[in-house]
């Protein structure tokens, strides 16, 4: 009985995966570039052991070519001075250009097979790149959604809108409360203004007439 309910609940866990796997779209598409991610870097190790191959194709070409020049001149060399001698310089010679042979013709599948792997190689990096495009692009698209679809909840939520609604009226109250408070102290202010100016005018015009009478009484002075 418990092996079954252990069982079960592996299967239910299972289930309750793939399905939000199927339902999370991106989780999906990260999967697929991992995948696709980890073939490249396969790829790619394969590809530097096959270009290793090449280099050393290409270095025993050389080899056997310096080989079959180089016994060809000896065999030349000794034609005249010791016969048996220059037969074997020109029997490594012309095993030497054999194995010549052979080398060119396996180098030349060998860089075919290695141009065919290097083009199916970019082909992958390529569609690696565009997939890495277009899943940030649908993350972006994504998440504009939720924020649009957020904004939409919430100009759609009455409770809200009482919440901003009450919230204003308190402002506007106390607004409204302010400015009161400030007309009365302008008026307060306005008051003492006026009172000071002309307290102050009526100081200068006292001034101004004293001078007149002093003037007045330094004229009449002589005439006395």
């Amino acid at each position: 009985m418990s092996r079954w309910r252990h069982w079960s609940a592996g299967l239910i866990s299972r289930v309750d995966w793939m399905v939000s796997m199927v339902e999370n779209h991106e989780a999906l598409a990260d999967s697929a570039i991992r995948d696709l991610q980890r073939h490249a870097a396969r790829a790619k190790v394969q590809m530097g052991r096959v270009r290793a191959d090449g280099r050393n194709l290409r270095e025993r070409l050389e080899q056997e070519r310096g080989a079959a020049t180089v016994w060809s001149e000896r065999a030349t060399r000794l034609g005249r001075e010791d016969e048996d001698r220059a037969i074997a310089c020109l029997r490594r010679a012309k095993l030497a250009t054999r194995r010549q042979g052979e080398l060119e013709q396996r180098l030349a599948e060998h860089e075919r097979i290695e141009a065919q792997l290097g083009g199916d190689l970019r082909r992958v990096e390529e569609r690696l790149t565009a997939l890495r495009s277009q899943r940030n692009l649908m993350r972006t698209r994504q998440s504009r959604a939720d924020a649009l679809a957020a904004v939409g909840d919430c100009s759609n939520d009455q409770d809200l809108d009482d919440i901003f609604d009450r919230w204003d009226a308190r402002i506007t109250e106390r607004e409204l409360v302010a400015g009161c408070g400030d007309l009365a102290q302008g008026a307060e202010d306005d008051s003492l203004d006026f009172e000071l100016s002309r307290q102050e005018a009526d100081a200068s015009l006292r001034e101004e007439l004293a001078e007149l009478l002093a003037q007045e009484a330094d004229s009449e002075a002589p005439n006395a």
